[in-house]
């Protein structure tokens, strides 16, 4: 549907319970904040990670974003400050190597200034449809405990999806405004898993991130699908999501959009390809 003009920079990967966060220190050395445009980052001078890393600092701006950078791969993460304090875990998704990890101050909409900055190695592959990612906030308290409540008498993957689009389906409301607003132009809105639980409205990327927070927050790999899709006389940009099915070994589409906007069935039904096609996937 119109009004999901989202580019997400970054998927992410593995559920949190199969990776340990561990760091090994080569000459470990603690040093003090390193500070740059108002912003104070705690770091360590050289040091490996194993999947993921925790940034914490001061900030004298509640409005700063991080930035991750491998091979001119550029990902973006929100920060969350709360007494001019941040502590943010970001997971790693685009493999083992060096990565450059910047805070970066938030002058609009569109400028940016760098803060301070660190360079980390990575050493272990994540699967980056398993961990948390801006927007799908898997580790949340909130969203962990939602997700076992809905899938608690749920054997197989399939089931455990089908609980899981049920549920999104059923309990959260199309935002019309929101919609009205990407029409106009207007983008400046809040978006993603936390919100849209918080809210119980949301448009497309809203229904997506909601879910694929929900799916790895049990263990199912969930994507996050950007495209077009089609719905009666309407065509437009788009959001869903591909779920993995262990015991059918394969992926399968979903969309709670649809079915939350229909009533009719959109999960893996047979004509699924016909009304939506996909873009890019994280």
């Amino acid at each position: 549907m119109k009004g999901c003009r989202f580019v997400r920079s970054l998927a992410a990967g593995v559920f949190l319970s199969i990776f340990v966060f561990s760091c090994s220190f080569a000459n470990t050395q603690e040093s003090e904040y390193i500070s740059k445009n108002g912003i104070s980052l705690k770091s360590i001078e050289t040091y490996e990670v194993r999947g993921k890393i925790i940034l914490s600092g001061l900030s004298q701006s509640n409005s700063i974003k991080i930035l991750a950078v491998k091979d001119k791969k550029k990902c973006w993460f929100d920060a969350n400050i709360e007494n001019n304090r941040f502590e943010q875990e970001i997971w790693l998704t685009e493999g083992k190597g060096i990565y450059t990890i910047a805070i970066m101050l938030q002058l609009d909409d569109n400028r940016y200034k760098y803060g301070p900055e660190l360079k980390i190695q990575n050493t272990e592959e994540v699967n980056k449809f398993l961990v948390p990612a801006r927007d799908i906030d898997s580790s949340n308290k909130e969203i962990i405990t939602l997700a076992s409540e809905i899938t608690k008498d749920k054997v197989t993957d399939t089931d455990k999806a089908k609980a899981i689009y049920e549920w999104v389906s059923n309990n959260i409301e199309y935002d019309y405004v929101k919609y009205e607003n990407h029409l106009r132009g207007d983008f400046n809105n809040k978006y993603g898993s936390i919100n849209t639980l918080e809210t119980r409205t949301g448009v497309c990327y809203d229904y997506a991130t909601l879910t694929a927070a929900l799916g790895r927050a049990v263990g199912l790999q969930t994507k996050v699908i950007e495209g077009e899709g089609k719905l009666g006389g309407m065509q437009g940009l788009h959001a869903w999501n591909e779920i993995y099915i262990t015991e059918l070994n394969k992926w399968i589409s979903i969309d709670t959009t649809f079915r939350a906007t229909t009533g009719e069935n959109f999960f893996d039904s047979i004509d699924f390809d016909g009304s939506h096609e996909k873009r890019i996937e994280y």
